[in-house]
């Protein structure tokens, strides 16, 4: 199972994408603060750095690409058939890559934990990590709760979009499916904000 993950997290270092989206990621982030300085009687600094500077929406479609290519890829190119040729079983096969992609969906959101800090530091000096926020937590507080809500969020987007992979072998698909159903729960979870209050 270890050269499984191995492989895999071999794959996807190797993939162009991962790289330019690390990159882009992060230009986003930088473009996100430096709006929030410019515009900061209609962008609240406080509010966008405890939400990693909207990070967390760039990195839902990033995953969601991810994930769905990671199984359809090996299925288009027929690289399944000689993995399963092997010892390995196709349920050691789909853990090595869900794996896989926990360790990518982590080290995206240290990047862009890391970046947001970085951005708060240079940018918004005067800012302090013990503020209070409109939640009532400090700043620090709310950037960890914030984080962790998006990651659960998000691996709940991602088991359907891994499911649909694994049904229908097109990435297209399962991609459109996982976009679909992201803006779907966005809405459906702002209906019930607004219901709530």
């Amino acid at each position: 199972m270890t050269l499984l993950v191995k492989q895999e997290l071999f794959k996807l270092i190797k993939k162009k994408s991962t790289a330019v989206l690390s990159v882009l990621l992060v230009v986003l982030l930088i473009g996100t603060a430096l709006l929030a300085k410019k515009y900061t009687t209609i962008i609240d600094p406080v509010e966008m750095t405890a939400q990693l500077f909207s990070a967390t929406s760039w990195i839902v479609f990033i995953m969601i690409a991810a994930a769905s290519t990671i199984i359809s890829m090996e299925a288009q190119y027929g690289t399944l058939k000689n993995l399963l040729y092997r010892k390995y079983s196709r349920g050691e096969i789909l853990v090595s890559k869900w794996i896989t992609l926990v360790i990518y969906s982590v080290y995206l959101y240290l990047l862009a934990i890391i970046v947001t800090v970085l951005m708060k530091l240079i940018l918004f000096p005067s800012i302090s990590f013990t503020e209070k926020v409109s939640t009532g937590q400090t700043l620090i507080q709310s950037l960890f709760t914030y984080t962790l809500g998006s990651y659960i969020g998000l691996w709940l987007i991602l088991s359907l979009v891994l499911m649909i992979a694994c049904f229908i072998n097109s990435s297209g698909a399962s991609i459109s499916a996982g976009i679909v159903f992201y803006f779907a729960s966005s809405i459906i979870s702002g209906i019930l904000i607004a219901l709530i209050q």
